[in-house]
């Protein structure tokens, strides 16, 4: 953490700032230890490693501590800093987010700060980037649910702070929230395309909003057939787990892992390939433009996808489901389909499994859509796929953006 930097602003006239000091958080903040002993506060906030400091009520969607415990509850006031120990994949030591929320209070297994000197915009960026992780490290353990670090506040509070001249700071701060601007703006843009598909997608498929021809006439009426007619369904093979492996140089497999909500995703840590024989596996194999749904999980439904050539040839594996057509426009309707509300209100109704939610090859059979003439077909499919494409391209400028960002980050706070 106290390394020289790769990138250093200089001043407005050329000239290069001072050396950066490294205090010890102690030095620059104190402990909030406000307790809202007279109940004069009942707005209980918690701190999300994604979404900041929010309402918890609105967070866990319930109320989940009782009038009676809010007594030891720190104050928590606008601007002052959160850590939060509970460990997560976006934030492996806990994350400290600033509250620009409002007023509240929080649960004292949080540890409430505030800063006495400098710039709290530039202090946010510090803890979005990942410079203090190995401190916390070297420092903590994890506790005993091997979900939250367990540290000290005198550990904690000696966490070394990189803390440049006022000015440089205010450089930094500014160039980064620009950054995280753009971000926003991207985020919002994605979640507005995403809502206005939506709501077309409601007109057309119940035949609110319809299609002309070439000429202008109306098509004919669609027909209303369950998706098992139009579709050749097949269930994945139970491949034994000994015959599984992390070998890329191995025969792929495409597990529910790999699906989420419209793509096929890869990393190392969920790919897995089968190395036995694959004579009597050929009907698994997956083939471009073929439709995969994921049948269990919390997500059981809205994790489908199109196959790619990047996954042809796979190895399908058991509790997914592939759908085939002969008919390329055929397919792609039926992804747009099966990622309709319709669709996922189906699989919440039919759905009653208090275990693993999941839907059965059957079930996904009986679903009943209208089906438009392919001429038609093709007009939905090519309007609900040129918002598809304004969608992915919003997100790889978002992806872009949080790589740009993150290099940023590591090349300034090392």
């Amino acid at each position: 953490m106290m390394n020289t930097p790769k990138l250093r602003f200089k001043d407005n006239n050329g000239q290069e700032f001072p050396e950066w000091n490294f205090p010890e958080l102690h030095e620059i903040a104190v402990k909030v230890k406000d307790k809202n002993k007279n109940y004069e506060n009942n707005t209980v906030l918690t701190n999300s490693a994604t979404l900041g400091i929010i309402n918890q009520s609105e967070y866990f969607e319930r109320e989940i501590v009782t009038e009676k415990n809010l007594s030891g509850y720190y104050i928590v006031n606008v601007d002052d800093f959160v850590y939060n120990p509970r460990i997560s994949t976006p934030a492996p030591v806990g994350p400290v987010s600033r509250n620009l929320y409002r007023q509240g209070i929080m649960s004292p297994l949080y540890t409430v700060f505030r800063f006495s000197t400098g710039n709290l915009n530039y202090f946010e960026q510090i803890f979005k980037s990942k410079c203090w992780h190995i401190y916390i490290k070297s420092v903590a353990n994890t506790g005993a649910r091997h979900d939250r670090i367990s540290i000290t506040d005198k550990l904690f509070f000696s966490l070394p702070i990189i803390f440049p001249s006022l000015l440089e700071q205010q450089k930094i701060a500014t160039f980064l929230s620009a950054i995280d601007t753009k971000i926003t703006h991207t985020n919002k843009q994605i979640a507005l395309l995403k809502q206005y598909k939506k709501g077309v997608m409601q007109q057309i498929f119940s035949q609110q909003l319809r299609f002309k021809d070439d000429n202008g006439q109306k098509f004919p009426e669609w027909e209303r057939l369950p998706i098992g007619v139009k579709v050749d369904l097949l269930c994945g093979y139970p491949f034994d787990y000994s015959d599984i492996s992390k070998d890329v140089s191995n025969t792929r497999l495409l597990r529910g892992i790999n699906i989420t909500e419209g793509w096929i995703r890869h990393s190392h840590k969920i790919d897995r390939y089968y190395h036995g024989s694959t004579d009597k596996l050929k009907k698994y194999r997956l083939q471009t433009n073929d439709l995969v749904i994921g049948m269990d999980g919390s997500k059981v439904g809205k994790n489908s996808a199109l196959i790619t050539p990047l996954d042809a040839r796979a190895l399908l594996v058991q509790r997914v489901a592939r759908l085939r057509t002969n008919s390329l426009v055929s397919v792609q309707f039926i992804f747009q389909q099966i990622n309709s509300i319709k669709f996922h209100a189906y699989v919440d109704r039919i759905n009653t499994s208090s275990a693993i939610p999941h839907i059965s090859a059957k079930q996904i059979n009986n679903f009943h859509i209208g089906f438009p003439n392919l001429l038609e077909q093709q007009k939905i499919v090519s309007f609900l796929s040129a918002i598809d494409t304004k969608i992915q391209s919003a997100k790889s400028s978002l992806a872009a953006l949080k790589s740009y960002k993150q290099g940023l980050l590591q090349q300034m706070f090392i």
